[in-house]
């Protein structure tokens, strides 16, 4: 199509030309002392524009013969910039592929030549910013591959120059990137090393936004995790869990994990009421947090009044739903809440809410159980016997089942039938 286009051109200009010319009879005269030279106006334009066009030929050429030193200087820095190029895909390719020993001496090798080109006054393809780019990336790789090799010096020494040269980007182009590489690098090496400590002394050097990525947040729960620090690990799975870093239930798992974790780490009462009041509210309703909660409050000695306040929500759950708490969940609120009962004097209102959950869960050999001890501890002596002995036999629990025959005997005692007593006491003995 432009190929007819042209001759169609060319076609016109032929046309035209020969209008033009063919009825031109015009003379050019010139004046050459003593003689005339007379000579057609045709043959005038003609020599002109070719004249014009000889020139700007001759000055073409004599361009592009100045031209020759510099374009030879921009042919030699776009093969330096390929080969730069190439050394980076090479050791990066190296790095991924395991190859550590051949990376850091590509990354090296690399350096070197960018170093030869970094003084250049000539940029022709790659801009400034772009060439500080790759000089960062080599660094990191350099270092990444003396990491793997155990190298630390040069891991140090390449480190150092990465955040040197990160720096000198923000400075000059606002990026920050390299920075930040460096400093999530150096903190996962702390980790590789054991230095929890030092992993977290480079995560808080990290600016609000990079600390709150995924990768920095699960650096960051490791380290806290590995030092003891369970509320800094608490907040940090939680940040995790709402970036959707797990599965709701590696989610859920991980956190109840933390908290019983953040309990068991109390060694005073007012601690495990810090935690308790660190939690939110979905956790507080938690009954494996609630239970963890207790059990810690009761071995540091809380009041039973508290310790009842935080079991009761998990009591109206099983009240209302069965499956709310296993056999193994429900034993344990069973003597945590037996246990609190017991450090206080008789309280009808608990007694008459164990009556409504003994009512809607008649079944759960655990509640009879409870309830019955709660009619001893009332001394409701003949409702308490009926009820511990239609449960003794059936509870699951080792520890249960020695309590009930216990307080059967403690009940036959009472009443002074010395071989129901002896009886009693004497499974309370084999059991277990």
């Amino acid at each position: 199509m432009r190929g007819a286009l042209w001759l169609v051109a060319l076609f016109g200009v032929a046309v035209a030309s020969s209008l033009f010319l063919g009825g031109n009879h015009g003379l050019v005269s010139v004046f050459l002392a003593p003689s005339r030279v007379d000579m057609s106006l045709n043959l005038v334009i003609v020599v002109w524009i070719v004249s014009l066009l000889l020139v700007h030929a001759a000055l073409r050429a004599l361009g592009l013969l100045f031209d020759i030193p510099l374009q030879a200087k921009r042919w030699r820095w776009q093969t330096r910039e390929r080969a730069l190029l190439s050394g980076v895909v090479q050791a990066l390719a190296q790095l991924q592929s395991g190859r550590f020993l051949r990376a850091q001496k590509s990354a090296l090798q690399t350096l070197a030549l960018h170093k030869s080109m970094k003084d250049s006054a000539h940029h022709w393809g790659l801009s400034s910013s772009t060439l500080a780019q790759l000089q960062s990336l080599l660094h990191l790789i350099g270092a990444q591959a003396a990491h793997a090799l155990n190298n630390t010096e040069m891991r140090d020494a390449q480190l150092q120059q990465l955040l040197q040269q990160g720096r000198t980007l923000q400075e000059q182009f606002a990026n920050s990137e390299s920075i930040e590489a460096g400093q999530l690098l150096a903190a996962r090496w702390s980790l590789d090393d054991h230095d929890p400590s030092a992993a977290l002394s480079w995560l808080d050097q990290m600016g609000p936004g990079v600390a709150r990525r995924t990768m920095a947040l699960r650096m960051r729960l490791k380290a806290s995790r590995i030092l003891g620090q369970y509320s800094l690990a608490l907040e940090t799975a939680r940040l995790l869990a709402k970036h959707r870093a797990f599965s709701a239930v590696a989610a859920q798992s991980l956190l109840n994990s933390l908290i019983s974790s953040s309990f068991k780490a109390c060694r005073e009462g007012a601690q495990v009421t810090q935690v308790w009041a660190s939690l939110d509210a979905v956790e507080r309703d938690t009954p494996q947090v609630v239970l963890q909660a207790c059990e810690q409050a009761l071995l540091l000695a809380l009041p039973g009044e508290q310790v009842l306040q935080w079991l009761k929500p998990t009591w109206v759950k099983l009240r209302n739903h069965l499956n709310v708490l296993d056999l193994e969940e429900r034993t344990q609120l069973v003597r945590l809440t037996q246990q609190a009962l017991a450090s206080l004097k008789p309280d009808p209102e608990w007694l008459g809410f164990m009556d409504q959950v003994m009512a809607s869960q008649p079944g759960v050999v655990e509640v009879r159980y409870l309830y019955g001890q709660m009619c001893l501890h009332h001394a409701l002596w003949g409702k308490a016997q009926q009820l511990l002995e239609s449960s003794a036999a059936r509870l699951s629990s080792v520890e249960l089942k020695r309590r009930a025959y216990a307080s059967l005997a403690q009940l036959a005692e009472q009443r002074a039938d010395p071989a129901a007593a002896l009886k009693a006491w004497k499974q309370a003995a084999l059991t277990g």
